[in-house]
């Protein structure tokens, strides 16, 4: 019968959807060229989310990593890195923050103009820390980008 719709059991947080937070990242240049990630974040987004079968260890003579993998299954929209059509803007491949890890997507594929709409993401383990050019604040460390700095006007902290 392949009219039967399960999108719903798998959205559902009871049976087997699970709660996690994406955050998406805008990307901008500032007169300097140096690129600057605004970001904003859906929390509670619910979805499907498994570990994938490249979760080995990986041994080397110096040194030993453990690479990790998860595929999302949602009706959220995710996005890769991309270029939005409407307002020109370019963004980074979403990050996924599950189980205390962020997880970039990978590899996306949006079936949601069928059915239920989902969106399936491949994930890869991501180390992801606050730009060095946005201050704890969002506020760029104080500099303001209109005006030109050199070493006679910038302010000593």
């Amino acid at each position: 019968m392949p009219w039967i719709d399960v999108s719903s059991l798998l959205l559902d947080p009871e049976i087997a959807g699970e709660r996690f937070q994406v955050i998406r990242r805008k990307e901008s240049v500032n007169p300097f060229g140096e690129a600057i990630l605004s970001t904003q974040i859906y929390k509670n987004v619910i979805g499907q989310v498994s570990p994938t079968a490249r979760n080995s260890l990986l041994r080397e003579q110096s040194f030993s990593s453990q690479e990790k993998t998860i595929r999302v299954i949602t009706n959220f929209k995710l996005i890769g890195a991309s270029k939005n059509n409407i307002d020109g803007q370019y963004y980074q491949p979403d990050l996924i923050y599950w189980k205390n890890g962020y997880y970039i997507a990978g590899e996306i594929e949006d079936y949601s103009q069928y059915g239920a709409g989902l969106v399936s993401a491949d994930c890869a383990a991501f180390d992801w820390t606050m730009p060095i050019t946005e201050g704890p604040t969002n506020t760029n460390l104080g500099f303001n980008f209109t005006h030109n700095y050199n070493s006679l006007n910038i302010a000593m902290f």
